[in-house]
């Protein structure tokens, strides 16, 4: 720790006060700030609840399906501005969203494309949409 302070002050008194761009990276992580945002308007799918499906890749290019690379939001508008109604990280590198109903009550439901594997097994997060009660519930499959 003392020498990560040590390395961002020699940092701050070479940059003086000019913008930098400073990648941090150590021997577990990567710090980075690039971020693929995707929004699907769901006012056709859901008539006058004014759904948005948000997704924000902040590891676009990572192709390993063992850990979330995606914040997956359907927000809905509410006096003038966005509000989640769920918010979960998920790993899906082709955001490919399908819409039908699961569970049988007439509600299209929200399916999201993990991944595949060499075989061509498709895996897939389920989320059970309630429009009268505005909820999300995340299946077990």
């Amino acid at each position: 720790m003392t020498k990560f302070i040590f390395t961002l002050s020699i940092l701050m008194a070479c940059c003086a006060g000019r913008p930098q761009t400073i990648q941090f990276s150590s021997k577990n992580s990567i710090i980075d700030t690039s971020f693929k945002i995707t929004a699907i308007a769901c006012d056709s799918i859901y008539p006058n609840k004014n759904y948005k499906i948000t997704f924000v890749a902040f590891d676009p290019v990572d192709k390993n399906n063992d850990h979330p690379n995606t914040l997956f939001t359907l927000s809905r508008l509410f006096r003038g501005a966005y509000t989640p109604i769920l918010s979960d990280s998920i790993s899906t590198t082709m955001r490919i969203v399908k819409f039908d109903d699961f569970n049988n009550d007439h509600v299209p439901d929200i399916l999201i494309q993990n991944g595949s594997d060499v075989r061509s097994n498709h895996t897939y997060y389920l989320y059970l949409v309630d429009t009268v009660n505005n909820r999300l519930k995340k299946s077990r499959v």
